[in-house]
């Protein structure tokens, strides 16, 4: 009587299938690893490298102080048209004032034809190259009639009429008034005295 053997188990197939999905479970394992790793950096990193900070370094003694620099351009002239310091005789002072002056110098677009004086009356007349839309007008207190008195002046433009006590042709005029007080009050008194005037 024969004796029943076994058959041979067929193992090419499965062996292959075990193989491959071996593998594949391996490669699939490495790259889900992976990938937790990276979404573990970028969470703490921010996404970007960040880079070392730089230490400081000292601050360096103070160099020497540069070379000044250029001039800067001529600024716009004033408004001024004219001025003029004038003498209590009514002689311009084109230059630094002395004692005898009484004033401190500076004329511009004046000239000693433009003015009219006559002694001891306190009227300066003006007849001007320009028509002057206002004046200013500053008296000396530098004079000797001393520390109990004080000089005050009056400026006109000629707008509509004559300027009483000047010429037909005058344009300006300036009046010199001295005051006393205290002991050596007096009434104000038209007075020959020296001025400063600005026209515009």
């Amino acid at each position: 009587m024969r004796e029943k053997r076994d058959r041979p188990v067929a193992r090419g197939a499965g062996h292959q299938w075990i193989h491959n999905n071996v593998i594949a479970l391996l490669a699939l394992f490495v790259a889900l690893s992976g990938t937790a790793w990276a979404s573990q950096a970028v969470k703490e990193g921010g996404g970007k490298a960040t880079p070392a900070k730089k230490k400081k370094s000292k601050r360096g003694p103070r160099g020497p102080a540069g070379a000044n620099g250029l001039n800067g351009a001529a600024g716009a002239n004033g408004t001024a048209v004219a001025f003029a310091a004038v003498q209590d005789n009514g002689t311009l002072v084109p230059g630094a004032g002395n004692d005898s002056s009484r004033i401190e110098g500076g004329v511009f677009n004046i000239t000693q034809a433009n003015i009219s004086h006559a002694g001891g009356t306190g009227v300066y007349c003006f007849t001007l190259p320009f028509a002057p839309k206002s004046i200013q007008v500053t008296a000396s207190n530098t004079g000797d009639f001393g520390g109990s008195s004080f000089a005050t002046a009056t400026g006109n433009v000629r707008t509509v009429g004559l300027l009483s006590g000047c010429p037909a042709n005058a344009t300006a005029r300036v009046r010199t008034v001295l005051y006393g007080s205290g002991a050596a009050y007096a009434q104000p008194a038209v007075t020959d005295l020296a001025f400063f005037v600005w026209f515009e």
